[in-house]
Order: structure tokens, then C-alpha cells, then sequence
């Protein structure tokens, strides 16, 4: 009998050829890179199991040995190229996971290496949502380059956030399959046909929590090539705020997509639109225009650097000049986009402590819970303390300047608060070294509480120290942690 595997990757060998120059092919270094992001999600190597065929050969059969480990594995991963779609081997493997799992069982997820159009991607595929791994060329109309290639070097960082965020949703995959194995378990009998209704991998998160929030739920119109990137990094934001976004691709059906739209935008708060002065008017045009018989938000947004008075269409030039485009870069459009849809909450005036009681709170988190701790931090703050959140990294941030920061942060802070919702358990535990190596330049103790979210409940951190504490928190949350770390001895 085959060993059972958590993740099985499927792809072609000539997608892991090394180029002239380099040392590892494309595949391997994908599956190196995700490797590292599963095993700082999860904790330690153990706590995952990923295979995949070092001597693919071609077009011979399937052997007995990988037909069974695919049936075996629990996930399945597949690297969608030219090369897959003509290799009979890569089918046959996707075939059999499907037909033992399903398609729509949440535990295909699908990299897409290349842009392939939607004739030439296997049928069985067609509804599912895939990690873009390409991005178009800015200069040449048509072309579509590969992220993680030498050529795409200016594109690094948006090829280590596909990583991560296919890394996140992996793991959130693997959590919901245990839990619910530990579950079938408990209650014999119990079969397996509701995760056969999650069509997108991303969805595995949202069946545990539906029906127990009010989910804000946000139409992001498909959009060309061009803005492919731009799209990805707003339904990125979106999710750190756990707000749903429809269509569930960028993939557009034009027999059908009016229809398919205005059913979208009938479950939805807000339309938003990016635009550019690529072409296809008819279609953006088309979509703008059904959004507005809907009675519904509309938001768009153009680059600031884009040159309107060198678009020659009318009808495009009207476009982006109308009422609701925003010409900004895409962060200040986010930022804006956000606080008018999540208007700021009003809570009762909060109690605030005499001066000589206000603290310096360092709230360190990972980028996963950046979101979370900006509101403890505006929760903490509203009460006289003062709150610093660790710096993020972009182009002018160098990671000394960010490392120095977070050190003096930690020497001259009264009190440190990690959150622990959903980063990995590793960076908590390293984020508690730092603050320990601070001790011998501090002139008194450093009070440490983490609060722990309710989905982290069973998580054991296997530390202990003096003047550290552990807030297991539950609902409200985060409102219910900064209610018990208020309350602690320490602030």
C-alpha cells in the first residue's frame, strides 16, 4: 500500500528545465520556496508531507505505485502549462485525483505557469481558481511573461506573494481536513459530501465561521492582463480584512457573464473597477454599465501615471475621467476603498488611564494579523496608551532599518503584546526570542502577553517565562483580548 501524502504535486518535466545560467529549474524552485512557507505556517517539517515524481517520463503510462499515491494524497497541486495540458501522464495523474476526490472538493489547487486561454485548459478545471504565476508584459500588447524567471526579476516580490498566499491557503486546507477526519472519527457514520460544495480552496476557511458573521461581500470586475497584478494585490487586501470577493476568477465567460454578473452583484456591497488605457472597451464599458442598474456602490480607479490625453476612444477617455474614478497609486485607493466600506465603528467613549498610568505598547504581529493589530492598536490607544506596530517591509525599508526598529521598539516599550490569530506559530515563538535577547538592554523587566485567538485555542507554545502571559481569548475577539490585557497586573 502507497504511503498517504498531504500534498502531491503534479507538473511537467519541461517546466523544470534549467535555463542557461541558472541552477535549479523552474518547479524546483517553486516547490522549495513553498516548502519554506509551509513549514513556518505550520511549525515544524513533520506537520506536513509533500511528494512529488523526480523522474518523470513522458508520455509512458502511469506506473501502479504513483496512480496509488495519488489516490492517497489529501491535496493535490498541479502546475498548469503547455507542457501539463500535453503531457498524457500529468492528465491521467489530475484524472485520478478527481475522480477519487472530486474536482470541487477544495483540495485542488491549480499554479498557473502560463496564461493558457480557456479552450486550451483541461475541461475539468474550467471553474476552479488558479494562482496567476504570470503577469503581462507593460510593453508588448500579447505577451505574458512567467513570474520567478530571470526575465521577471523586477517582478520578485509579487512572485513570493503568490507563494505565500497559495502557502496560507494550503494550510488552511490541511487544518479543515484534520479537523474534520478527527471529526468523522468521533461520529462514525459521517461522510464527507459538504466539502464537495467548496469550489475554491480559498472557501475552505469561510465554512466553519458562515452563518456566524456577517460577511461584506465585494464585486471586483475581471479585468485584462495588464491589471492582472493590481487585481490580485486588492483581493489581498480585501481577505486581511476577511472580506469576500466575487467573481471567484478573472476568467470571463462571454455567453454568459451578464447573467452571471448581475447575480454576483445582487449578493454584493460594492462594485469596483480598475482601469487602464489597455483596449477591450466593449467589455469594461459593459461591465460599468450593468453595475449601474444594480443600485449599487460603484468605486474605479485608474493609475495617476496613466496619460489620459493620450487616449483617442471617446468613449474610453469619458470612462476615465467619470465621477466615481479615483487617479491615485493602487495603495491610497485601497486605503480609501476601505474606510469608506468599513465605516469606523461607533463604540462608547473608552475609559482612559491618568497620564502617569499610559504605557508604550510595542504590538508586534506577522503581516497575516497586520489588520488585527492596527484595530487592538486603535483599541488600546483610544484608552491614553501610546501603540507602535513593527514597520512594513517595502522599497524603502531596508530589513536592517526594520530589524533596528523593532529592537529599540522592545528596549524602550512598557509592555509587548503579540497576537496570535494567523500567522504561523514559529514567527510567535521567534517574535518571544527577540523580546528575550532585548532583557540585558532594558533597565527593567519587559511585560509579554499573547493573545491567542479562538482559532488557536489548542496550540501549545511551549514557552514559559517570568512576566509572560497567555490571553486565550474568545469571542468578541480582539475586543475580549485588549479587555484582559487591560485588566493584566502589567498595564
Amino acid at each position: 500500500m502507497s504511503k498517504s501524502h498531504d500534498i502531491f504535486v503534479s507538473y511537467a518535466h519541461v517546466d523544470n528545465e534549467v535555463l542557461p545560467g541558472e541552477t535549479q529549474g523552474w518547479v524546483t524552485q517553486f516547490i522549495s520556496t513553498l516548502e519554506v512557507y509551509l513549514l513556518q505556517k505550520l511549525g515544524r517539517r513533520e506537520h506536513y508531507s509533500l511528494w512529488r515524481d523526480p523522474e518523470l517520463s513522458g508520455n509512458k503510462p502511469l506506473t501502479p505505485e504513483i496512480i496509488e499515491t495519488v489516490k492517497a494524497s489529501q491535496i493535490f497541486v498541479l502546475i498548469l502549462s503547455p507542457g501539463y495540458v500535453s503531457s498524457t501522464w500529468c492528465l491521467d495523474e489530475l484524472a485520478t485525483f478527481v475522480k477519487t476526490h472530486g474536482v470541487n472538493s477544495g483540495r485542488v489547487f491549480v499554479v498557473e505557469r502560463d496564461k493558457l486561454a480557456e479552450d486550451e485548459r483541461p475541461r475539468v478545471l474550467s471553474d476552479l481558481k488558479g494562482y496567476a504565476f504570470w503577469a503581462a508584459d507593460k510593453q508588448q500588447k500579447g505577451v505574458t511573461r512567467t513570474l520567478g524567471t530571470p526575465a521577471m526579476i523586477s517582478y520578485r516580490a509579487e512572485y513570493y506573494r503568490q507563494v505565500e498566499d497559495m502557502a496560507i491557503q494550503l494550510v488552511r486546507c490541511l487544518k479543515q481536513l484534520r479537523k474534520k477526519e478527527a471529526v468523522s472519527v468521533d461520529l462514525p457514520g459521517s461522510d464527507n459530501d459538504d466539502m464537495a460544495s467548496i469550489s475554491d480552496p480559498a472557501d475552505v476557511i469561510s465554512v466553519a465561521s458562515e452563518g456566524s458573521v456577517k460577511r461584506v461581500t465585494v464585486y471586483v470586475a475581471p479585468v485584462p492582463d495588464t491589471l492582472k497584478l493590481e487585481r490580485n494585490d486588492l483581493i489581498r487586501v480585501l481577505g486581511q480584512h476577511q472580506i469576500a470577493v466575487l467573481p471567484a476568477n478573472n476568467r470571463i465567460n462571454y455567453s454568459t457573464f451578464e447573467q452571471e454578473m448581475e447575480a454576483d452583484l445582487a449578493l454584493s456591497q460594492c462594485f469596483v473597477q480598475l482601469l487602464d488605457g489597455s483596449s477591450n472597451m466593449g467589455l469594461v464599458n459593459a461591465q460599468y454599465q450593468i453595475a449601474k442598474k444594480q443600485n449599487i456602490e460603484v468605486m474605479q480607479w485608474r493609475s495617476s501615471e496613466l496619460d489620459v490625453t493620450s487616449i483617442t476612444d471617446e468613449e474610453h477617455s469619458k470612462l476615465l475621467r467619470g465621477q466615481h474614478v479615483m487617479a491615485s497609486d493602487l495603495v491610497n485607493f485601497q486605503q480609501y476603498f476601505m474606510k469608506k466600506l468599513l465605516p469606523p465603528i461607533v463604540e462608547e467613549a473608552a475609559e482612559v488611564v491618568p497620564d502617569e498610568e499610559q504605557k508604550i505598547i510595542f504590538i508586534n504581529v506577522g503581516n497575516e494579523d497586520r489588520a488585527l493589530g492596527e484595530k487592538v492598536s486603535k483599541q488600546l490607544s483610544a484608552h491614553g496608551h501610546f501603540c507602535l506596530l513593527p514597520l512594513t517591509p517595502d522599497e524603502k525599508s531596508k530589513p536592517a532599518d526594520i530589524r533596528r526598529d523593532m529592537e529599540q521598539n522592545m528596549r524602550y516599550c512598557d509592555a509587548l503584546l503579540l497576537l496570535y490569530d494567523s500567522s504561523p506559530l514559529t514567527q510567535i515563538r521567534q517574535f518571544l526570542m527577540q523580546s528575550w535577547r532585548m532583557r540585558a538592554q532594558r533597565e527593567k523587566s519587559l511585560p509579554t502577553a499573547i493573545c491567542i485567538s479562538p482559532n488557536n485555542q489548542d496550540e501549545n507554545l511551549s514557552a514559559m517565562a517570568k512576566d509572560l502571559r497567555l490571553l486565550r481569548c474568545t469571542s468578541p475577539f480582539p475586543a475580549e483580548c485588549v479587555e484582559a490585557f487591560l485588566d493584566g497586573e502589567s498595564v
